[in-house]
C-alpha cells in the first residue's frame, strides 16, 4: 500500500523540555491507527505537529511523498491533515485526518 503519512526524526522542544523526539512514523493508505500514552508523553504535541500548528525542532513531515513540515495550517487543508474541536461529550477534543476525499455516502460524523 502507499505511504499516505509520514515523519522522519520529528522532534519539538520547548528550551530544555522535549515534548517529541525522534518520532518516526508511517501511515499507510486505508489504515487505522490508534494514538495511546500517558500525560504529558506527547500525542498532542504530536498532532499539532502533522497539522502544522506547532513547528518542528527538528525532522520533516510528508504527505503522500510531499514535504509539508514548513507549511501553515491553512495550507495544509489540501492535504486533508488538520485539526478540528469538537465539544465535549459529542466525541474526541481533535481530530487529525490525513484521507483521501470525505466519503461522500457515508452518514457518520466522524467520516472526513
Amino acid at each position: 500500500m502507499a505511504v499516505v503519512l509520514e515523519t522522519e526524526g520529528l522532534t519539538k522542544t520547548f528550551g530544555a523540555l522535549a515534548a517529541a523526539s525522534d518520532i518516526t512514523v508511517r501511515v499507510e493508505e486505508d489504515s487505522v491507527v490508534g494514538l495511546i500514552g500517558g500525560n504529558g508523553a506527547g500525542k498532542t504535541t504530536f498532532l499539532n505537529l502533522i497539522t502544522g500548528y506547532l513547528k518542528p525542532t527538528g525532522g520533516r513531515i510528508a504527505y503522500r511523498g510531499r514535504d509539508i513540515t514548513a507549511l501553515s495550517p491553512p495550507a495544509r487543508l489540501p492535504t486533508r491533515c488538520s485539526r478540528a474541536s469538537i465539544s465535549p461529550g459529542t466525541g474526541p477534543s481533535w481530530l487529525a485526518c490525513c484521507r483521501k476525499a470525505p466519503a461522500s455516502s457515508s452518514t457518520s460524523p466522524w467520516r472526513w
